[in-house]
């Protein structure tokens, strides 16, 4: 789904967020990751988004998202 916003493929590799989960939102074709301990969220590391791609990404995710850097 990345490369159809980003109109170009990107490099990637599987990682893994342990004691959270990734749950569904109605309002949203993107799943919420919340803590929960014991669990695990299954996803992808993503390598080179640029400014432009941020951009992209923050306008297809909308006002519903936040991303907190800890």
């Amino acid at each position: 789904m990345i490369e159809a916003l980003l109109g170009r493929s990107i490099a990637s590799i599987a990682a893994r967020l342990p004691d959270h989960s990734c749950r569904p939102l109605r309002a949203a074709p993107y799943p919420v990751v919340v803590p929960s301990p014991g669990e695990r969220c299954d996803g992808r590391l993503y390598d080179g988004i640029t400014a432009r791609d941020w951009l992209l990404l923050d306008r297809f995710e909308g006002e519903l998202y936040a991303y907190v850097n800890q």
